[in-house]
């Protein structure tokens, strides 16, 4: 399984986005990002998830989210 990492809009979208993950059988951690993207985003999420199934999760639960930062991180 892939680690993903997605960046968020806020540190409030990042928390939600933790909890629904956590409560969904997935590890997710919250980490400050290493840039600040074009959107202003500064924090990110880290899941153990393949990308697809952690941006339909949070689409389905309708928790805003930025761009797929990559995947296979450490």
């Amino acid at each position: 399984m892939n680690t993903t990492a997605v960046s968020m809009p806020s540190v409030t979208h990042a928390i939600k986005a933790k909890r629904f993950l956590n409560s969904q059988g997935y590890s997710c951690e919250i980490k400050r990002s290493p840039v600040v993207s074009e959107n202003g985003c500064t924090h990110m999420i880290l899941v153990n998830a393949d990308p697809e199934i952690v941006i339909a999760l949070l689409d389905k639960r309708h928790i805003e989210h930025g761009k797929l930062l990559g995947e296979g991180m450490p």
